[in-house]
């Protein structure tokens, strides 16, 4: 993964494809930053969904968890 600072990222296709089934609409616009490689940082992900809707993205979208040292 380039250019990802310290943190947790989601995958934006697995991302994708959590809103399209959860919210029935398909090319559903996540307003957030894409960052290299294709991932979204979780935190700008929880700023823009509910809590709700975030926590259960949460428990089926895999979080990778970025140590750069």
């Amino acid at each position: 993964m380039i250019n990802l600072q310290k943190g947790e990222y989601m995958n934006v296709e697995r991302v994708a494809e959590w809103v399209e089934k959860h919210t029935l609409r398909k090319n559903h616009k996540i307003t957030a930053p894409i960052y290299g490689g294709g991932y979204y940082d979780t935190s700008d992900l929880k700023s823009i969904f509910p809590n709700r809707m975030f926590r259960e993205m949460e428990c089926e979208v895999i979080t990778y968890m970025v140590d750069v040292r």
